[in-house]
C-alpha cells in the first residue's frame, strides 16, 4: 500500500520473518522503517500488526518533519504531547486506509483443500484454516 506525507510517497509492505531479519539482523523485529527507500516493512501474520504500523508511521512522521532519530536528543512531556497531537490525524488516516486495503476484505471464494479451508479475499489474498 502506498501513502504520501510531506509530498513524499511511502510504501507499506508485509514481509516474511526472513526478509525483515535481513534488514534488522534481529529476531525480535515486528516492523522497520527504511528511510532511503521510503518503505515500512511489517512482519506478516503478527498479532499486533496495527500497533506496529502505528509505531513505524510515527518514525515516518518524525523523519519527514525534521525530527532526527539518530542522535541523543531527549523530548520533554510538552514535546511528546505536541508530536502526538500533530501526528495523530496522519497516523489514523493511513491506518484506516491500511485496514480497508488489507484487513477488512470481501470473501470471494471458500474451498476445501486437504489441509483445511482456503479462503480467498476479493483482493486475491488467501488464508488456510487447518482442520
Amino acid at each position: 500500500m502506498k501513502f504520501k506525507i510531506n509530498n513524499t510517497e511511502w510504501t507499506i509492505k508485509e514481509v516474511t520473518e526472513a526478509e525483515i531479519n535481513n534488514e534488522m539482523k534481529n529476531d525480535f523485529t515486528m516492523g522497520v522503517t527504511i528511510y532511503k527507500t521510503q518503505e515500512i516493512l511489517l512482519l506478516e501474520n503478527q498479532a499486533n500488526i496495527i500497533k506496529t504500523l502505528k509505531h513505524e508511521l510515527m518514525h515516518v512522521w518524525m523523519y519527514e518533519y525534521g525530527h532526527r532519530q539518530d542522535d541523543e536528543k531527549k523530548f520533554d512531556y510538552e514535546d511528546v504531547c505536541e508530536i502526538v497531537a500533530s501526528s495523530n490525524d496522519f497516523i489514523n488516516e493511513v491506518v484506516e486506509k491500511y485496514r480497508k486495503d488489507h484487513l477488512l476484505c470481501t470473501i470471494s471464494a471458500i474451498s476445501q483443500t486437504p489441509d483445511g479451508l482456503e479462503i480467498t479475499s476479493a483482493n486475491g489474498n488467501k488464508i488456510t484454516i487447518g482442520f
